[in-house]
């Protein structure tokens, strides 16, 4: 009779190297899904930040043409004609033309006063 105890015995080893190998097929499968998430949060982050940066692009090409049209003297006649503006048109040698670096006729004449 001691023969039919061990007949229907649990392989263990055989079972605990199933889960350890569902464990850790899981965790892998787990944090390639997280990592593939972030990648996803991260690419959308970027995105939202690359639309920013195209709308800011355009309102400067906006204003820079806003201000190339203000600048423009006949436009700015136009401008003060079609308002009944007391201002009378700049003339040309009034004008003063600052660029970057550059230092200003202005300044340079009250330095020498």
């Amino acid at each position: 009779m001691q023969n039919n105890q061990y007949q229907n015995s649990l392989q263990l080893a055989s079972m605990v190297r199933w889960v350890f190998l569902l464990a850790v097929f899981g965790a892998l499968g787990a944090s390639f899904v997280y990592v593939r998430n972030r990648h996803v949060a991260k690419g959308d982050e970027i995105r939202a930040h690359e639309y920013v940066i195209r709308d800011m692009d355009r309102e400067i090409e906006m204003l820079d043409l806003r201000i190339a049209a203000l600048m423009d003297r006949n436009e700015l006649a136009r401008q003060l004609y079609r308002h009944d503006s007391d201002l009378r048109e700049i003339e040309s040698s009034q004008v003063i033309a600052l660029r970057l670096g550059e230092k200003s006729p202005a300044s340079s004449m009250a330095a020498n006063r």
